[in-house]
């Protein structure tokens, strides 16, 4: 995914607890040093990556790509799904909503 990670894409891996909206993606030598804001917290993540480590985030919403729930696509996919369910379950129980 080294190649086709652009700014404003939202990926899954950069981040242990929370989506990611990259804002850049530059690769600098033998690093590619990326900058993107959690979707949630809106906290700033800045880290230089090996291009290997940047392959294996998972592309969630991109400006030609959007994830469509596909289950074939692989483990990291249902674990995705699995996190923004917990997600939604965590807002309702935190503002009084019946799930």
């Amino acid at each position: 995914m080294a190649a086709d990670t652009l700014p404003g894409d939202i990926v899954s891996g950069l981040e242990p607890s929370e989506l990611v909206e990259m804002r850049r993606v530059a690769p600098f030598g033998s690093k590619v040093p990326v900058e993107g804001i959690g979707v949630i917290t809106r906290r700033q993540v800045k880290r230089p990556l090996s291009p290997e480590a940047l392959a294996s985030f998972t592309k969630v919403r991109g400006k030609t790509f959007m994830l469509k729930g596909d289950a074939t696509q692989g483990r990291k996919t249902r674990t995705l799904w699995g996190e923004l369910a917990l997600q939604l379950e965590l807002s309702l129980e935190t503002d009084g909503g019946e799930g």
